[in-house]
C-alpha cells in the first residue's frame, strides 16, 4: 500500500517520476515468491487512488498529457532524435555525478561525483558475496533507485533538470549506511567524515541561498525578491497612471504568477491593477486581470527565463510585442527581464 501510494504521489508531483515504476516492477518480479496476489492488488489499487485525479483530468482535457507522453516515447521529439549513444553515456555520468556531489561535496561537482561513484563501487565489491546470494540487499535496492532515471533519458529526460529531484534522498541514505557500516569502528574518522560533508553543504547553502533554487530549476533566479522588483518597477515607471502588461512565461501563455503578484502585492500597495494584453486566461488560476483598454499608452513586457521554452515561441512572443508596441527601455532583475513599452496608435 505504501509503495503504491508513494509511486502515485510521486507521479502526481511530476509525471516524469513515473520511471520509478521500473525498479518497483523489477523488485516485485524478483521477490514474487514472497508476494501474494492480495499484495499486488493492494499495490495497484492504492496507486490508482493516488493518481485518480490525474486520470479524471486526462479525461476532462481529452488526454492531452497522454498524447505528450506518447509523442516522447515514439521518438518524435527533435532533441531526442539528435542524440547519440555517447550522449546518453555522458549525460548519465554527468547527471549522476552532480546528484552525488550535491549531497556529498557540492563545492566541487567533479570531486563530489567521483566520491559518490567510488562509494557505490566499493560498497558493491565489498558486499558481492551477499549480493550473489540474496540479490536484494541495501546496495542493490538503493542503486536501482538512484539510477532508475536512466530509463527516461532516451525519451526526453536529457532536457529535464528536475528529473533527479527524487534521487537525492537515496544518495544520502546510501552514503549514511556506507559510513555507518564501514567506519563506525573508527569514531573519530566517522565524525570527521560527517563534519566534512556537513561543512561542505553548509558553505554551499550560504553561498547559493540568495539565488533561490539553483540545483533543479527550470527557471533560475526566479525568486520573490526579483519578482517583486519587477512589479515595483512597472508601478513606478507608470507614475500612478493606468498601464498594461504582457508576459512570456513557462508554462507558455499561463500568466498565473504575475496575476497573483499584482493582486497580492501591487493592488494592496498601489490600489490598482494593470490591464492585460495576451492570451485569454479563462480557466487558469489567477484569471483576475482585465483586458487593457485600447487607450492605455504605457505597457510592460515581462520575460521570464526562457530555458525550456522553444525558441520559435520566444521569437513569436517578441515579434508580437513589436507589432503592438515600441520598446522604450529594458531592465533586468536577475534573469527576469521587463521591457517598458509604448502602445502603438
Amino acid at each position: 500500500m505504501i509503495a503504491g501510494l508513494g509511486l502515485g504521489l510521486a507521479i502526481q508531483s511530476e509525471v516524469a517520476l513515473a520511471y520509478h515504476l521500473l525498479p518497483l516492477l523489477m523488485w516485485l518480479t524478483i521477490c514474487r515468491n514472497k508476494i501474494s496476489r492480495k499484495d499486488i492488488l493492494v499495490f495497484g489499487l492504492s496507486m490508482l487512488v493516488s493518481v485518480s485525479s490525474m486520470i479524471v483530468s486526462e479525461i476532462k482535457f481529452h488526454f492531452t498529457g497522454t498524447s505528450g507522453i506518447i509523442y516522447l516515447l515514439s521518438g518524435q521529439d527533435g532533441i531526442t532524435q539528435a542524440k547519440n549513444l555517447s550522449d546518453y553515456v555522458t549525460t548519465l555520468l554527468n547527471q549522476s555525478g552532480k546528484t552525488f556531489a550535491y549531497s556529498i561535496f557540492p563545492i566541487s561537482v567533479v570531486f563530489g561525483g567521483l566520491i559518490g561513484f567510488l562509494i557505490v563501487i566499493v560498497s558493491v565489491v565489498l558486499n558481492m558475496s551477499e549480493i550473489k546470494t540474496k540479490i536484494l540487499t541495501w546496495e542493490t535496492f538503493l542503486i536501482s533507485w538512484i539510477f532508475a532515471y536512466s530509463a527516461a533519458l532516451p525519451f526526453g529526460g536529457w532536457n529535464m533538470k528536475h528529473i533527479l529531484v527524487g534521487v537525492a534522498p537515496a544518495v544520502s541514505i546510501f552514503v549514511g549506511i556506507f559510513i555507518w557500516k564501514y567506519f563506525w569502528k573508527y569514531k573519530f574518522l566517522t565524525v570527521g567524515v560527517f563534519m566534512f560533508i556537513l561543512l561542505a553543504n553548509t558553505i554551499m547553502i550560504v553561498k547559493e541561498n540568495r539565488y533561490g533554487q539553483t540545483i533543479f530549476p527550470l527557471q533560475p533566479d526566479l525568486t520573490l525578491q526579483n519578482e517583486i522588483g519587477v512589479v515595483e518597477y512597472t508601478y513606478k515607471e507608470s507614475s500612478g497612471k493606468p498601464f498594461s502588461i504582457s508576459s512570456l512565461t513557462s508554462p507558455l501563455f499561463v500568466n498565473t504568477l504575475w496575476s497573483y503578484l499584482y493582486n497580492w502585492y501591487g493592488l494592496s500597495k498601489y490600489g490598482h491593477l494593470p490591464g492585460w494584453i495576451g492570451h485569454d486566461q479563462v480557466g487558469q488560476l489567477g484569471d483576475n486581470l482585465k483586458f487593457a483598454p485600447s487607450n492605455t499608452p504605457k505597457h510592460f513586457f515581462i520575460i521570464e527565463p526562457t530555458y525550456g521554452i522553444p525558441e520559435l515561441w520566444v521569437t513569436y512572443a517578441k515579434g508580437d510585442q513589436d507589432s503592438i508596441s515600441g520598446l522604450v527601455s529594458q531592465k533586468n532583475f536577475g534573469n527576469l527581464v521587463v521591457q517598458a513599452r509604448t502602445i502603438k496608435k
